[in-house]
């Protein structure tokens, strides 16, 4: 996820880079393949290179796993400790190609640099290097004496190596094209390769004759293998297809003169992508196929495809890297897969169910460890803390529940569930034990010191949907997909009840504070209370409008909280089972709640992908991350000190502080882009409209909402504050269908019947310091009474094309910052134009009136700002060094400062008007390049200037001793807070 919020830093990063930390993805093939057990994931931890790997190869003992990248390093694994024996350093650039000789004593790598070097396996010292081709060296094999090694590249030949001389014994020539894929048979007596021709060829290496050509593709094959008993070739290439070929000459080959003519095909199979790599298992029985999934020029997750070669049937796809899978290798004993590629994991694979297990997923960004991501295969469905609050174990819709240590952000244990994916999982709270269920129908009980199965509870007919154990620990809920829930003694196992009075799946369950009762939802649209004594249904809550998504208990027990799909949250008397109130509806689904220990808060996870904080003394939203995740919240997950929360959505989890990350804050309720400002006079009022067409009344003093906003239609709102902070004005942008302009009472949002006539034309808006008049602009100036006064006054004089109006203090003018550059001023009392003030090159686009009502400040699309003298019409002074069309100007109400705002940039600038200079500049630090501020206003005693923009309302500390105004500083001052 790359997001960032100005209020909510999360604390796992915003995306993965490009540096790699494990070497190779580890698939664990149980030996006999007859079993397939519940138990600890045990996988290598391989975490050292930093780049794509391009060969991997086992050591005959399969001890050792060699892997080779684009890092220009090789490196030697302990498998069993799953760390680093040697470095293998002297390539310069990447090295493509290793092959591990026969009596394991040699590795060969072959580069980018287009050397072979030789390596001593036992401590890693160089042997020799190996130069001959012209281009680098993409494929490395040792014949089966280990005498002898091949290779080949794009330099389109393939060269036979002494390996003890270090020379070069033969090269064979003349195919024309590069070499991408060698071979050679068990017996060593012959040598397979494939390349940019599209034919496989078979080299007899005893007569040193021409190549027999035993297949041919129509696309570029990318790699070539040999059946472990040498009677098969399989190749594979782009024109995603894996086939099989014989190497025994037919009868219409043995003929010297039809070499040319390719074998008979014994098997094709389609993979659905282009194949890497190719590696038979040792007994010969299984063919593993690196699949590229990816179109030209992009990225998506490779696929090992295992095909039965008996069958020549796709028997699974393994999945776990990120992106393309170079190569694949099997250990000799055929227990296990090794595969490296550009993003990596460690996994294991069960050879009977075929279960991908993963157990760490990277590569991790550069960074402290609490932005490595903690990203999953699947989708994030279930996490809980362990009641140490030190690991989150989650769940993804896969077989593995993994255990993920906090303070490094790595896996530290896993758990394989034979019966399939797991859903739904739940610590006990001793921390002793976990339950885990899902695909197969049952939960289990795991002891979590041994990892071990303690016990199988089996009743449902459906999948495990959602699992609770009680405060006390001695009893565990199921719910499940077949709309029942079943209520478990965990000490005997015993089923004490079954309620089964929902008609579709349960979502979600939740114990009473005194485990007396239990509270459940389900995808049926309601919420229910259950007796635990009885089995009795106390209650059916039906309020929602589609499905209920999760429900929870305040800690007295008096109110249950349930949230749905149909975007409410409710809350329900436990009582008497009347509704005690609904949080207010949003526009999006509402999933997971928690509610916060020892405060009237709660934070709920939505289908928008944010995260929201909201008070439950009086409904208001307190904070909100509006991109926590890019899909929907699936799980939410409070550690036992209530100080850190796990959110699951998409495949990540991510953690978050809940007294920083999620801390109240004023404007919280901010959600969308701010385009218009005002204050009242007194300061305690505070009105905003934000681009989705929203109008929202602030008290300023608790930086709260009033009242519940009122949602206009979606696009620019104008908007106007009468000095008394009674009347609101709004209008909509006259370009939209239906556009008008309203009146408002401020502290209700009610509409108030106060016009007379309907407007027409009106594009920006005003009031008359004593609020008896609306001043609009458009085709015509004109003054609007409200209520008793006179309808219509109509000033005289064509405007042209309107973007602002002010009225100064004293009421008697009128100015408009129009299209044509020209600032027009009018004359309230004589209805009249009074004159106008040239000097902008471009259109002006915001006017505003000093404290005094002597002086006129405007703004223009040619980035200036100008001061006039109103009575005599003239300029005073240009301040320059915006960097775009000025937005929005205000005067601080002694005048000594002027804020003025720019399009294309979130810097506020500060202007001394005495001294016409800048004086200071405010701006986020993490704002964007193309993040704006687009209004201003300063509060009654101009300690505070509140901004609107792309990042929502801010206030930002102006008082006379903010370090924001000290001489020449440009760095932003802490911003204030409106709370008392």
């Amino acid at each position: 996820m790359r997001w960032n919020d100005a209020t909510a830093r999360p604390r796992v990063g915003p995306g993965l880079h490009r540096a790699l930390i494990l070497a190779c993805l580890a698939f664990r093939l149980l030996a006999g393949g007859v079993r397939a057990e519940d138990g600890p994931i045990d996988s290598i931890n391989p975490k050292g290179n930093s780049g794509r790997v391009l060969a991997v190869a086992f050591t005959p003992d399969g001890k050792t796993l060699a892997t080779a990248g684009s890092e220009g390093v090789a490196k030697l694994w302990d498998v069993a400790k799953g760390s680093v024996r040697f470095d293998l350093r002297g390539h310069d650039g990447e090295v493509r190609s290793l092959a591990v000789s026969p009596d394991e004593k040699t590795i060969a790598t072959g580069g980018a640099d287009k050397t072979i070097r030789l390596w001593n396996t036992a401590d890693g010292q160089a042997k020799g290097v190996l130069t001959g081709h012209t281009d680098a060296v993409a494929a490395l094999v040792f014949i089966s004496d280990g005498k002898t090694l091949a290779s080949g590249g794009p330099d389109a030949t393939i060269r036979l190596w002494d390996v003890a001389a270090m020379h070069p014994t033969k090269t064979l020539e003349g195919l024309g094209v590069g070499v991408l894929g060698l071979a050679t048979s068990s017996t060593g007596n012959h040598l397979a390769s494939a390349g940019d021709d599209r034919i496989i060829r078979l080299w007899d290496l005893s007569d040193g004759g021409e190549p027999r050509i035993i297949g041919r593709i129509d696309a570029k094959l990318c790699c070539v293998a040999f059946s472990p008993d040498g009677t098969r070739v399989a190749a594979g290439g782009l024109d995603k297809t894996v086939r099989i070929w014989p190497t025994d000459p037919t009868p219409e080959n043995q003929d010297p003169s039809t070499r040319r003519r390719p074998s008979r095909m014994v098997a094709a199979t389609a993979v659905g992508g282009a194949v890497l790599a190719l590696a038979f298992a040792p007994d010969g029985k299984s063919l593993a196929a690196s699949v590229s999934n990816a179109p030209p020029g992009a990225s998506a997750p490779g696929t090992i495809v295992i095909l039965d070669v008996a069958t020549f049937q796709v028997r699974n796809r393994l999945q776990g890297h990120l992106s393309d899978v170079y190569s694949v290798a099997y250990s000799p004993d055929g227990g296990t897969l090794a595969s490296g590629g550009d993003r990596c994991v460690r996994l294991n694979w069960n050879n009977v169910s075929q279960d991908v297990r993963a157990s760490w997923l990277g590569p991790w960004p550069e960074g402290p460890v609490e932005n490595r991501p903690m990203r999953h295969l699947g989708l994030v469905e279930a996490a809980a803390f362990t009641p140490d609050g030190r690991a989150v174990i989650t769940a993804s819709g896969d077989p593995e529940v993994r255990f993920w240590d906090l303070a490094t952000h790595e896996v530290r244990r896993g758990l394989h569930d034979s019966s399939g994916a797991v859903h739904a999982i739940a610590v006990s709270p001793d921390g002793k034990r976990l339950a885990t269920g899902g695909e197969g129908k049952m939960v289990k009980i795991w002891d979590l010191e041994t990892g071990r199965v303690r016990a199988t509870r089996a009743s449902h007919l459906g999948a495990i949907t959602c699992l609770a154990y009680s405060h006390d620990g001695k009893t565990l809920a199921s719910g499940s997909r077949d709309a029942s829930v079943s209520v478990w003694n965990d000490a005997t196992g015993e089923e004490k009840l079954t309620l089964a009075r929902h008609t579709s799946a349960i979502t979600h369950l939740a114990f009473a504070p005194d485990d007396k009762a239990l509270a459940t939802s389900s995808l049926d649209w309601t919420a229910k209370l259950w007796d635990l004594d009885s089995g009795a249904m106390r209650r059916s809550f039906d309020g929602h409008g589609d499905s209920v998504e999760s429900v929870a208990f305040t800690p007295d027990g008096k109110t249950l909280i349930s949230t749905g799909r149909d975007g409410s949250t409710r809350f329900w008397n436990v009582t008497d089972g009347t509704e005690r109130g609904a949080s207010r509806k949003q526009d999006v689904g509402v999933g997971l709640v928690v509610i916060l220990p020892g405060e009237q808060a709660m934070i709920t996870g939505s289908t928008d992908g944010a995260i929201r904080r909201w008070s439950m003394a009086d409904d208001q939203l307190e904070s909100m991350s509006a991109r926590a995740h890019a899909g929907p919240i699936s799980t939410l997950a409070l550690s036992p000190d209530g100080n850190v929360l796990a959110s699951g959505g998409g495949h990540e989890l991510k953690l978050w502080i809940v007294k920083t990350d999620l801390a109240p804050r004023p404007f919280a309720a901010v959600v969308a882009k701010v385009t218009s400002l005002a204050i009242s006079a007194d300061g305690k009022t505070l009105a905003s409209a934000t681009a989705d067409g929203v109008v929202q009344v602030w008290n300023l003093p608790a930086g709260r909402e009033r009242v519940m906003p009122v949602r206009l239609a979606a696009g620019e709102v104008q908007m106007a504050l009468s000095a008394d902070g009674k009347r609101l004005a709004t209008l909509l942008n006259a370009s939209q269908q239906g556009s008008s302009l309203r009146i408002w009472d401020a502290t209700t949002l009610e509409p108030l019947d106060l016009l007379a006539v309907e407007t027409v034309g009106a594009r920006r808006l005003a009031f008359t310091p004593d609020g008896r008049f609306l001043a609009t602009a458009g085709d015509t100036v004109g003054l609007w009474g409200l209520g008793d006064e006179t309808p219509v006054r109509r000033l005289k004089g064509a405007p042209g094309f309107v973007r602002s109006i002010a009225v100064s203090p004293d009421g008697d003018t009128v100015a408009t910052a129009g299209g044509d550059g020209a600032v027009m001023l009018w004359d309230v009392p004589e209805k009249s134009f009074r004159g106008s003030l040239e000097g902008h090159t471009h259109s002006a686009t915001v006017v505003a009136f000093a404290p005094d009502g002597k002086t006129l400040a405007s703004g223009s699309s040619d980035t200036t700002v100008r001061l006039w003298d109103v009575a005599g019409r003239t300029a005073i002074a240009t301040l320059e060094g915006s960097k775009g069309p000025i937005t929005a100007l205000a005067f601080r109400p002694d005048g000594a400062l002027l804020a003025s705002s720019s399009r294309g940039d979130a810097t506020v600038r500060l202007w001394d008007v005495a001294n016409r200079r800048l004086t200071a500049k405010l701006a986020s630090p993490a704002s964007a390049p193309t993040e704006e501020t687009t209004s201003l206003a300063f509060s009654a005693d101009g300690g505070t200037l509140y901004t609107g923009g792309d990042r929502g309302i801010t206030a930002w500390d102006v008082s006379p001793n903010s370090r924001a105004l000290a001489p020449g500083s440009n760095s932003p001052p802490p911003p204030a807070d409106p709370r008392p």
